[in-house]
């Protein structure tokens, strides 16, 4: 049922005529035929509704944020009335129509298994059900206002969700220049590298026996995107200057493809066995680029040693102690130019003292 609100282009729509969106970047890891069930439970399990749910049970929608939608193709029976009446795709908004079934419908808590669901009160139902929604012809015309909101705006998607709405653009025919004004990144090649890291996850699982599933706990996508970034891991892979500048399917060569399942394991972990990563944490990633471009650090890595070991054998080690020397230095400056104003700071003095004999013993083992 839909009636129209005083708002300009903004209709209201009773929730049981509106469908969460397939394609939703943030529900790809359930694939665009999953059925409504599907997408709900998705959304419930790994997109914690439970306080979005409490929120709309004690305050009801509010009307200031309305939901963005598209016409349905299809269409469902009123019983009521028995007409066919119109259904919608929310294309903005999925979790916040997803804690709205599961406040409403019975249906809904069971498919989900949500167990202590508030109830609201009567005033307050009436405030949930139907809802704001502002509806286009398409999706194109959304295009723009999705790309800034999740891409750059305050409401940002995780990497691989955008990685995934930025695909779907390429393969409308976007270039990616035309993406980037989208999206609203003019600068950088922050597109290319998400782009690029979401074909490598891909081809890394068309190859390998099993698959690293992106729905694990222990996956982050953003490694890949975070790894891209470093010569010594495109270099590694065999992906050139023109893969990475305009990416496209299947970026590494049949060559680099050993070292591509071999970097996902450095990354993730065999797929069952996330523990043999060798990579802990984002930070570390800068130290296995280095590795990859020294090979006896390599070596070492491959013969089963920690990544910290095979990194101080490599280059990037050296490279590290002249960055926290540097650092240092800078510090010591900027405590230099206010201990004239501290004369009197034991604390102060006691870690100075301490900086002293560091740096004699540090000179020392350099001189050496």
């Amino acid at each position: 049922m839909i009636t129209q609100s005083k708002e300009q282009q903004i209709q209201d729509i009773h929730v049981e005529y509106l469908l969460l969106d397939n394609q939703n970047p943030r529900l790809s890891s359930v694939g665009q035929t999953a059925t409504q069930g599907a997408l709900l439970k998705e959304l419930y399990l790994r997109y914690d509704l439970d306080d979005l749910i409490l929120s709309l049970s004690e305050n009801g929608y509010f009307s200031e944020e309305p939901l963005i939608a598209v016409e349905s193709k299809s269409k469902e029976s009123d019983k009521a009335s028995g007409k066919k009446e119109k259904l919608f795709v929310v294309v903005e908004g999925n979790r916040r129509l997803a804690a709205l079934k599961i406040l409403l419908f019975d249906a809904d808590r069971r498919t989900v298994g949500a167990k202590n669901v508030p109830e609201p009160s009567p005033d307050i139902l009436r405030k949930l059900n139907p809802v704001p929604v502002k509806v286009y012809h398409s999706r194109l015309e959304i295009t723009p206002y999705m790309g800034v909101r999740h891409i750059v705006g305050v409401k940002p998607w995780d990497a691989l969700a955008k990685a995934r709405y930025i695909e779907r653009l390429a393969k409308e025919g976007d270039t990616i220049g035309e993406i980037k004004k989208k999206v609203g990144i003019g600068r950088g090649d922050v597109v290319q590298r998400w782009l690029l890291a979401l074909y490598v996850l891909t081809q890394a699982n068309d190859v390998a026996d099993e698959h690293w599933r992106e729905a694990d706990k222990d996956f982050s996508f953003s490694f890949i995107y975070t790894s891209l970034g470093y010569q010594g891991v495109r270099k590694y892979l065999g992906i050139d200057a023109d893969a990475f500048k305009s990416p496209k399917p299947n970026p590494v060569p049949l060559a680099g493809q050993k070292n591509l399942l071999e970097h996902m394991r450095d990354l993730y972990g065999a797929p069952d066995r996330p523990e043999l990563r060798k990579v802990k944490e984002s930070r570390e990633i800068q130290k296995l680029a280095a590795v990859y471009d020294t090979p006896g650090a390599l070596d070492l890595l491959r013969a089963g040693a920690p990544l910290a070991e095979a990194y101080a054998r490599s280059m990037g080690e050296a490279a590290e102690l002249v960055e926290l020397v540097r650092t240092a230095s800078y510090k010591l400056d900027q405590a230099n130019a206010l201990a004239p104003h501290h004369k009197k700071n034991s604390e102060a003095r006691k870690f100075a003292k301490r900086c002293c004999d560091s740096a004699k013993y540090l000179y020392d083992n350099l001189e050496d």
